[in-house]
């Protein structure tokens, strides 16, 4: 194919690449000062990014079956499973950030929501050593500050240790409160039916009958079902209250008063905070009639009324800003009402049943039916009696297990250390791919200059254009003031080199400080 100007060129060799690198040395040259700088400034520019990693072993040592067929303690495995949304809840961070004084840095509800979501980002998850009962998580947190990065992983991680058993020692009370209403309820009954019964054989004392009749054996099923309806309800509606309250505390996030900053009603409040851990420990140790405990709640009242009347005078902005958290907690509890919606039209059904079956029991004129009916009856309260005494003697043996620290059990294996230097970014690396890039951008100047340069290379090209026999080759002549020309123009360029490598590294120097 002919080339422009009707130049016929002939094939690049390894050779002739690097006689043209070294030609076009200037454009090579002028390329990497053209790319350098834009790049070294950006490496060195960086920020420095610390990171720190927390081990956390749980650990169930005991799985006790109560209610429903399930357990009062969330099995372990479903602890795991929801670590990563506790940990990464709007209130979790935004306490976290408070302590550590991250809060102070947004100065409105957009920052405040941009610097949550950038620290969600930095925090990882991984789990190793998965048993049964045991799991091992490790949680790795990324942000510019050293201490900041040290501080922030400990106080998240003490935080979610100590809500995690709060929240079981919650569910453990509320259990053993329910199980123990059922108890009284169902020990009147059991009262009420041996009253019957005894009254019933002294009235009817020779016309006892043998046990039988299906009826009476229907009524026995169907109760003990409308029982194991009973705590399953109990159960979600627990669960249900649960999830109310989370996203109450979810909305509650959502819309914010901005109260000015006031010395005065700052030192209201920090007389506040102190009378009310000052009443804390007073009621550890008096009564509610105590004259200590009430002088300090009247102090207490006092106080409110002056922050009250504080805040009156100060004005206030309400800031409302969007909580995502919010949906996923309300589907859960749309699933939780559904599934109670459909436990109730069971139970209405089984009540139903139960209803008719009595009915049809009462209306039997024969008295064996009737005893047999007072005596299942009997059965039946007394089972469920008996049940509901080992559920909350259960319930009790795991709360004794919780409290001397036999349950779940967090340990954190390795706390957040302090990290010494920063994990990224690898500025060597970046660095030689800079000076890479810059090499590449002036050999691909140089080499473009070198396509569309139509003179000879050599002999071939001359060969393959010239129609004309080629006798010989005349060499260039330098003379001693063309050669003593070109020494002073490679030290020259020597000297501007580096020069310019001299400016570049105290331009990266002044960035890295300045950023740093």
């Amino acid at each position: 194919m002919n080339e422009p100007f009707g130049i016929k060129k002939t094939g690049f060799s390894i050779k002739d690449y690097v006689r043209a690198f070294f030609r076009r040395k200037g454009l090579v040259l002028l390329g990497f000062m053209i790319v350098t700088p834009l790049v070294f400034p950006i490496i060195f520019g960086l920020p420095d990014m610390y990171r720190s990693q927390t081990t956390i072993l749980i650990r169930d040592k005991i799985n006790i079956r109560v209610m429903q067929g399930g357990e009062v303690a969330i099995p372990i495995r479903e602890r795991v499973k929801t670590l990563r949304t506790e940990v990464l809840s709007w209130n979790s961070i935004t306490r976290a950030m408070d302590a550590v004084g991250l809060s102070d840095v947004a100065k409105n509800p957009l920052e405040m929501e941009r610097l949550v979501n950038e620290i969600k980002n930095n925090i990882s998850f991984t789990t190793s050593g998965s048993t049964q009962y045991t799991d091992i998580i490790n949680i790795t947190f990324k942000h510019r500050d050293p201490m900041v990065t040290q501080h922030f992983l400990n106080v998240l991680t003490t935080n979610f240790i100590e809500n995690s058993l709060k929240d079981q020692r919650v569910e453990l009370v509320s259990a053993v409160n329910f199980v123990k209403e059922q108890i009284a309820v169902y020990e009147e009954k059991l009262k009420e039916s041996d009253t019957k019964l005894i009254q019933f054989k002294k009235d009817h004392m020779y016309d006892l009958p043998n046990q039988r009749t299906t009826s009476a054996n229907t009524i026995l099923n169907l109760e003990m079902r409308k029982t194991d309806l009973n705590f399953e309800l109990e159960g979600l509606r627990n669960e249900k209250s649960i999830q109310e309250q989370k996203i109450n505390s979810f909305e509650e996030r959502t819309e914010e008063i901005i109260t000015p900053d006031d010395p005065v009603l700052k030192e209201l409040q920090d007389k506040m905070q102190r009378l009310v851990e000052q009443l804390q420990n007073l009621e550890l140790v008096y009564t509610e009639l105590h004259p200590d405990v009430l002088d300090v709640k009247r102090r207490i009242q006092s106080t409110e009324m002056q922050i009250e009347e504080r805040k009156s005078m100060i004005k206030e902005e309400k800031v409302v800003t969007e909580n995502k958290e919010i949906e996923p907690a309300k589907h859960e509890l749309s699933r939780i009402e559904l599934k109670i919606a459909t436990l109730e039209s069971k139970k209405r059904r089984i009540e139903r049943d139960l209803r008719e079956a009595k009915e049809k029991l009462e209306k039997l004129p024969s008295i064996d039916e009737q005893y047999v009916y007072l005596l299942n009856e009997n059965e039946a309260i007394k089972s469920v009696y008996h049940r509901l005494k080992d559920k909350l003697e259960a319930i009790r043996m795991t709360q004794h297990i919780e409290t001397t620290e036999q349950g779940v059990k967090f340990e954190v294996l390795e706390p957040a250390r302090l990290p010494l230097k920063p994990f990224s970014p690898n500025r060597w690396r970046l660095l030689m791919m800079g000076l890479l890039a810059g090499l590449i951008a002036g050999g691909g100047l140089a080499f473009l200059v070198e396509f569309t340069d139509h003179s000879f290379r050599g002999t071939e090209d001359a060969r393959a254009n010239l129609e004309i026999p080629l006798v010989g080759v005349i060499p260039t002549i330098i003379t001693a003031r063309e050669r003593r020309r070109k020494r002073i123009k490679n030290f020259l360029f020597g000297c501007l080199t580096i020069i310019y490598l001299v400016g570049l590294g105290l331009l990266s120097a002044y960035v890295y400080k300045y950023y740093h």
